[in-house]
This record gives structure tokens, sequence and C-alpha cells, in this order.
């Protein structure tokens, strides 16, 4: 196949113009899978913006860009070439002089070395995809339809195929940004199909507000916010995953929408469908700084002081125990000793009964923290015998 209009240096050359990839479902189009299935396409992807051809002008890939301005135009004229999870290119571009370029649903296929004959697809693994297989021309085919396999009897030697790979040209959506080209031989010559394309795959932002967990509770309530783009994007969806997996919302976005937070790590996802786009971690603690206890946060402990009116005493002797307790919000405490026993407030002293041996007198309060003890010792001296 030779080119129609050789007074064109180098046949035509197709400048990918704001190519990006956005998210959308696409209608009434038959397909075939790629050889080689790519991995970890999120969803659906669609192709927008256009192509530019000295000779022909703008090619346009997708009705929301497809105006004159680039401005929406699928309710007169709902058009766009899709990438599916699985792998294949179908749907169609617009030209308003040479009119569809099909993606799918062809057969047929002519060879070229280094190409596979295959409908349009995309191998590889998400993100790093390159293109291979066939496009076409549908003012190629026979009686300028695009369902027909065979060629048009009056475009001459043309037959409308575009080549997405050879032997030495293709595509990588790695190298987006540099010039990158396929092959359409008559009439489309090469196209350069990267130099300023780009994705604009699924993505997410989710951010949020912690909170402290109050004396005696078990959870707060906190804040998240999140976005899912692009607006097309299928089955949006915000998923508690730590603690207690649970899908929150199907919204794709929601400002400062309350959530409960319990004690600990507690992760959210924004996802389409199950594939996850980004995450959230909020950490959760006890307002008073202590760590749960039976499921709630405790107070903090108290501050607990005593002290025996004298350290050493001759066997039989009493001592006076003074003390002072600190912070007690919940729980009580108890006096222990010899001769000392049960609850005791805040503040006080009582006498211990007759020492005959070393003693340790404490305090032990239980609350909600726990247990806290302090103690005073007391040494007894031996009483002199006569002999």
């Amino acid at each position: 196949m030779s080119c129609l209009f050789q007074s064109i240096r180098g046949c035509l050359l197709f400048v990918v113009i704001g190519l990006t990839i956005i998210i959308n479902g696409l209608i009434g189009v038959y397909f075939v899978s790629a050889q080689t299935p790519p991995v970890g396409i999120p969803s659906s992807i669609e192709m927008t913006g256009y192509a530019w051809s000295s000779n022909i002008g703008w090619i346009s890939l997708n009705c929301k860009t497809g105006g004159a301005t680039g401005n929406d135009i699928c309710s007169t004229s709902n058009y766009q070439v899709k990438l599916n999870p699985t792998g294949e290119l179908i749907g169609y571009a617009w030209s308003s002089n040479i009119g569809w370029i099909r993606f799918g649903g062809l057969s047929k296929f002519p060879t070229a070395p280094g190409n596979s004959a295959v409908n349009a697809s995309m191998t590889g693994t998400y993100p790093n995809l390159t293109f291979n297989g066939w496009a076409r021309a549908c003012a190629g085919m026979l009686g300028n339809g695009c369902s027909s396999a065979g060629k048009s009897l009056t475009a001459g030697s043309w037959d409308g195929w575009i080549s997405l790979k050879g032997s030495n040209y293709g595509v990588s959506t790695a190298k987006f940004g540099t010039p990158q080209y396929v092959w359409g031989s008559d009439v489309v010559g090469w196209v350069d199909m990267s130099s300023r394309a780009s994705w604009d795959a699924p993505r997410a932002t989710i951010t949020g507000t912690s909170c402290m967990i109050l004396t005696g509770q078990s959870e707060c309530s906190g804040k998240i916010s999140w976005v899912i783009n692009p607006t097309t994007v299928s089955n949006p969806n915000i998923y508690r995953l730590v603690p207690s997996p649970t899908q929150l919302s199907a919204q794709r976005v929601g400002v400062g929408v309350p959530v409960i937070l319990k004690h600990g790590a507690n992760i959210f996802l924004a996802r389409t469908g199950t594939t996850e786009l980004s995450r959230l971690l909020l950490t959760v603690s006890c307002e008073s700084g202590q760590v749960m206890n039976a499921g709630i946060c405790p107070n903090p402990p108290p501050t607990i002081t005593i002290k025996a009116e004298r350290p050493v005493v001759r066997i039989g002797q009493t001592v006076t125990i003074t003390w002072t307790i600190t912070n007690l919000l919940d729980g009580t405490c108890t006096l222990s000793g010899t001769g000392l026993t049960g609850t005791v407030t805040t503040s006080g002293n009582r006498s211990s009964g007759p020492i005959n041996n070393y003693n340790k007198f404490g305090i032990s309060c239980t609350g909600s923290f726990g247990t806290v003890t302090a103690k005073d010792a007391v040494e007894v001296v031996p009483s002199a015998q006569e002999i």
C-alpha cells in the first residue's frame, strides 16, 4: 500500500493533541480480546481529545471534547474510543473529512511484521501498556460502511487499515510525552500517538478528622471527606477496612461525613468497584492518655501519698498513718497494715495496732485505671531484756 498523497512529505502525520483517559461506558460496540490480556486495569478507560492531520484536520476521539471549541457534543453524537479491563480498544473516532475510524469488531486483518492479526488492544501491566493490533477507517471499507470486511471500491489502493504496532515502531504508555508512532500506510501515514498523550485513570483523595475517646467511652465521632475522579468513574465507593469491614458510601464525593471511630487504627478506602484508589488512616486514642481497659477509656490513675509517723518503733508500740489521695476520679481506696483495714477517703490518718515486727502500711485504689498502690514501712527495734 503506497501513499495516495505523495506530495505530502511523509504522507500524513497525526499528532495526538490533549489525549487523556477518563472512565465511562460505551454503547453498541462488539469487540475481540487481545492475545495477551493486560494486568491491573482498574476499570474501563476512555480516550478523549483529538488527533491532528495536516491534510484532513482534527480527529476527535470522544464526543465529550468533540465540539469546535472542545465542548461536549454527546447529546447529538455519542462516540468514544475506550480501553476495557480485558485490554480491548473499542469504539469510534471521528474526522469531519474521512468520517469514522473504528476500533474493535473488525476481521480479516492484514499482516505486518511485529504486529498481531487481532483487533486494537493493549498488553502489559497497567499503567505501562503497549498498543497492539489494528484499527480501521470506515471510508476504506466496502460501501464506506463500518461493518464490511471488504475494501472500498472507490478508495483506490487505500483500505483504511491502521497498524498499532510493528517490528520497528509502536507506542508504550510508559513513554507518553515522547514521539511514538503507529502506521496507517495509504492516506493515514505515520501517526504520532504519544508526544502529548497522558492517562487520566481513576484516582481519589480522601481526608479526615480524628477524635479522642472520652473517659468511660469506647468510641468517638470523626469526619471524612473524599473525591473520586473522573466524574464518569464506575462504581465509586468508600469502604471501611479496619475495624469491621463494611461499605460506607456509594457516592463519588463526600464532605465532612460523620464516621464512628474506634480506639487504635481506623482505615478507610476510596475505591472503584473493589479496586483501591486511595486510603486514609485515622488513629484514635483515649483523651486521658491511658490504655483501653475492659473496652473503655479509663481515667488517669490517682496519686497516693502515705506516711508512717515514725519509721522505727519498739515492739508493741503503735504509729499514726497519714495519707492523701489526689486526682481520684473513680473507684475506691482501701487501707492495709497492722490493725488497719477498710475503705478510706482522699485524706486522713489512723493509728495502727501494736507493731511486733517489720510492717508495711499501704493504700490501694482500684478503678477504671486499674489498681494503684503506695506503701510505707515501719521497722521494729527489739526491747532489751534483763539476764
